[in-house]
């Protein structure tokens, strides 16, 4: 006669596992609750600030063409700042 299948020998779920060992690892460490207290406003902080000036600082180094962008490396608008006033075009 075939075994019945035993739940608790073989093929349980881990995430009650990890539950159990994040909830440990959170009730000892002070600064891990704080991490994780801290995550949701590092990542609001990274999305609205960080992100964007990284976008910034990449189309700093874009060139323009009227209406046409053309994304690539090059120093043409920082070339622009460091000219003389009465030679911009």
């Amino acid at each position: 006669m075939v075994a019945a299948f035993d739940r608790s020998s073989a093929g349980t779920d881990a995430s009650p596992v990890l539950a159990r060992r994040l909830k440990g690892w959170l009730l000892r460490n002070e600064s891990l609750r704080g991490y994780f207290l801290l995550s949701p406003t590092l990542l609001v902080v990274f999305v609205l600030l960080v992100a964007p000036l990284v976008a910034m600082v990449g189309l700093s180094f874009a060139t323009q063409e009227y209406v046409t962008t053309h994304y690539g490396f090059s120093l043409a608008n920082y070339a622009t700042i460091f000219r003389p006033a009465d030679k911009v075009p």
